[in-house]
């Protein structure tokens, strides 16, 4: 080991070549750029949008709009859950409609995320009536200004139908 063991070698273009070749195009992270012919088109993608958030002014990146919720992607629903949904539809149609756009919004989705879980439900080899009620009164506690009796009378009755639906 002389004293030249721990210097840093120098680059130069006959030791390296690729040290003073530069890329055209998007500018590069460094981290991005060590990683050369193995880097992914994914990567790349995602450097040049880091690389362009960086380049927007701050007084843009305050005002700009509030992302919008992507939509849920649609998933084949089985025939047990479109059963099960429309015994929830059934009776409350009225009731639905005379609801407020955006109470109708939430009312509808949790709709769907209970005829989910009790589809999950039904799937299970011992079935629980009183887990489907409790699902079914929850939801039903969505409307506004409705009789907790009512609410419970429903909730028994769309539990019985559905139950006959696993007979």
């Amino acid at each position: 080991m002389g004293p030249n063991f721990f210097k840093k070698p120098q680059e130069s273009s006959e030791i390296n070549p690729q040290a003073t070749e530069r890329k055209a195009g998007p500018e590069l992270p460094p981290r991005l750029e060590r990683l050369g012919a193995k880097e992914s088109q994914e990567t790349q993608a995602q450097a040049t949008v880091e690389a362009e958030q960086k380049q927007k002014p701050a007084s843009l990146a305050s005002t700009s709009l509030p992302q919008m919720a992507t939509a849920p992607v649609l998933e084949a629903k089985s025939e047990l859950r479109q059963k099960v949904e429309n015994i929830l539809e059934q009776d409350l149609q009225d009731v639905y409609f005379k609801m407020e756009p955006a109470v109708q919004k939430k009312f509808k989705f949790q709709g769907e995320v209970t005829a989910k879980k009790i589809e999950a439900v039904l799937a299970g080899t011992k079935i629980k009536a009183n887990e489907i009620f409790k699902l079914l009164v929850e939801w039903l506690k969505v409307i506004p200004g409705v009789n907790k009796f009512f609410i419970r009378q429903a909730a028994k009755i769309k539990t019985n139908k559905i139950l006959d639906l696993k007979k």
